[in-house]
């Protein structure tokens, strides 16, 4: 027996059986009243529906996984920016079209590297072998850091890392930890470690990664 819920979400079907015996198909929004003339085609096409929902199960795992290249507001931004795109179609192939395109693209995006936690972190105790600058350069200010430790792990940032420059010496006892890392690399590939050192007899910390480009080259 179908439920209430059912009957709710196919509402918009109803009234237009009366005047073209549409069906209502299952799309990723709800499918009422209240429906612009676009959403009104989706919810009435079962091709449309299909690629409502299959583009919505992408969108909702890159906006909780995340990419590179592209921050969280950003990526609602744009997908906002899409809807408005496909509710301005007034026809069927207008919105295939449109949805193929949007498809395409989010399926670019899930190829992407993106970075996670490394939980727990994954440390061991070394000490500096070697700080010196990103890129050679008269002004300290805008050369970068670089440094390296013992256990051949190291970092690199493009800014000024005063705890390292100023307070940090070669041969001063650290706490290297691997906080975070990137995932959907190519294969003997793996940049953008991200890597929190703790200097022991400063007590001060920093975060560099381990490369100046994560892996693939971006």
């Amino acid at each position: 027996m179908l439920n209430t819920t059912y009957f709710k979400s196919c509402l918009i079907g109803i009234i237009l059986l009366i005047t073209n015996l549409a069906p209502c198909y299952s799309a990723s929004f709800k499918c009422d009243s209240h429906l612009s003339e676009a959403e009104t085609l989706v919810c009435t096409d079962r091709e449309l529906s299909e690629k409502d929902s299959n583009m919505a199960v992408v969108y909702k795992k890159l906006l909780k996984r995340g990419f590179y290249g592209e921050s969280k507001n950003a990526f609602k931004t744009e997908q906002l920016a899409w809807i408005k795109t496909r509710n301005a179609c007034k026809s069927s192939v207008c919105l295939n079209d449109i949805y193929d395109e949007r498809i395409q693209i989010l399926a670019e995006y899930m190829k992407q590297p993106y970075e996670v936690k490394v939980l727990p972190p994954v440390c061991s105790k070394t000490f500096i072998s070697e700080i010196s600058a990103r890129l050679p350069s008269e002004d300290p200010q805008t050369r970068g850091t670089r440094i390296s430790y013992a256990n051949g792990l190291g970092g690199v940032s493009y800014d000024y890392v005063a705890s390292i420059w100023d307070r940090s010496r070669i041969k001063d006892p650290v706490r290297v930890c691997l906080i975070a890392k990137y995932l959907n690399c190519p294969k003997g590939d793996d940049r953008g470690k991200t890597f929190e050192g703790t200097n022991l007899r400063t007590g001060e910390k920093w975060k560099l990664s381990d490369s100046q480009h994560i892996c693939s080259g971006a």
